[in-house]
């Protein structure tokens, strides 16, 4: 019996430490094939497979039967948020049928609560396999927590990677096109989030270059071909584009905060998400739409307007939202400024990774600023939708 872990959730880091990533990551047709060899190699003879019910649907006509090779395996069906709560109830559950290892299969949540069972749980082997390429939730060495209405509430970070992430397109390709496009607002954030804190790290490690070349590649390849990819996936194409895409989305995100450490953690663009999340009517608003918004919250908190003005089209041709009409919110604006304002500056929050103080009068300005500055752009604007194919998850 292994162990017992128990993780707390923590700040801000301080400092440059380094935590890569899975131990083996694979990005191909036929991908989880691996799967086998990974458990022969490891001996492992029983397994716990923790999954949302759509995601694992999904997976199963490309998921070898671990029971064909005599490993016993334990159905452990997420319950619907990573909070602390589910992670506890999971890890008790993997520690009373003392399984070797884990295999998760689901989105972001299911990964991130996976990762913090198997650690609650005496820091079991673990082989992640995602079903959507909404965030870089599969790579990242952490789990974002949640209350169980789906408020943030922080992070633990894991002392030990992945043993191996499995990224079959297939499986990708046949996921909502929303989740993508939510995938690319997160990730497009790395680099206007990240930017000042990477300058203002140590210019002589080397781990700081790298982070910084795959925040600028997340910013770069998604300008270039964000859109096409979209359009290709409404079509059930799995293009050199969209292929590009997904990776950056997965792998390269996590790697700006893998070797970036604190230097290349979220800041603004976040916790505005933060506040967001608590406004009853974002409550099934993707991660990344939050974040798509947030950035350019960010952006006029640091009047960056030139920044501004380049994401806008960017925004309008991903679909992404410039506004909070274009989130949907529907709470009174003053009411909504005021709480997104102020769950974002609350004590602990990522806004405070920014090299200056910020309050929560200073993010309502920031709003209201870029409110005002859509409202004028709007009225010379032309929307440029991207055509769905007529795919099913379009």
């Amino acid at each position: 019996m292994r162990e017992r872990t128990h993780p707390r959730l923590v700040g801000p880091e301080s400092g440059l430490v380094a935590r890569v990533g899975p131990q083996q990551y694979t990005f191909r047709e036929g991908a989880l094939d691996d799967l086998s060899s990974i458990l022969d190699e490891g001996g492992y003879r029983s397994l716990a497979l923790v999954h949302g019910d759509i995601g694992v649907g999904k997976a199963r006509p490309y998921l070898p039967d671990p029971g064909e090779r005599g490993v016993e395996v334990l159905d452990v069906p997420f319950g619907g948020e990573c909070t602390l709560e589910e992670a506890e109830r999971i890890a008790r559950l993997l520690v009373e049928a003392d399984v070797n290892a884990v295999l998760a299969v689901g989105g972001g949540k299911v990964l991130d609560t996976a990762k913090a069972a198997a650690l609650r749980a005496g820091d079991l082997p673990l082989v992640l396999v995602p079903t959507l390429a909404s965030n870089c939730a599969p790579w990242a060495c952490l789990s974002v927590m949640y209350e169980p209405d789906g408020t943030p509430i922080g992070h633990e970070i894991h002392p030990t990677q992945a043993k191996a992430l499995l990224v079959e397109p297939r499986i990708l390709l046949d996921s909502p096109l929303a989740t993508l496009r939510a995938g690319i607002g997160d990730t497009l954030a790395k680099w206007y989030e990240c930017a000042g804190g990477l300058r203002a790290a140590p210019a002589s490690d080397l781990c700081v270059g790298l982070a910084t070349h795959a925040a600028r590649q997340c910013r770069d390849i998604l300008l270039e071909d964000g859109a096409q990819a979209l359009a290709d996936m409404g079509n059930g194409t799995a293009s050199a584009q969209w292929r590009r895409v997904v990776q950056v989305v997965i792998m390269t995100a996590g790697l700006v905060g893998s070797f970036g450490g604190s230097f290349g953690r979220a800041t603004g663009a976040h916790a505005v998400h933060d506040g967001i999340s608590v406004l009853p009517s974002q409550a099934r608003t993707p991660h990344g739409t939050k974040v798509a918004y947030g950035t350019l919250v960010q952006l006029a908190l640091e009047d960056r307007w030139q920044e501004v003005d380049e994401l806008d089209p960017v925004h309008d041709a991903l679909g992404l939202p410039c506004t909070l009409e274009d989130l949907r919110v529907t709470e009174p604006r003053e009411a909504a400024v005021r709480t997104i304002a102020r769950v974002a500056t609350l004590p602990g929050k990522t806004i405070h990774n920014l090299p200056f103080p910020v309050t929560a009068r200073d993010v309502e300005r920031a709003i209201d600023a870029l409110e005002d500055h859509e409202a004028a752009r709007a009225k010379g604007r032309t929307s440029t939708p991207i055509p769905t194919g007529g795919h099913p998850h379009g």
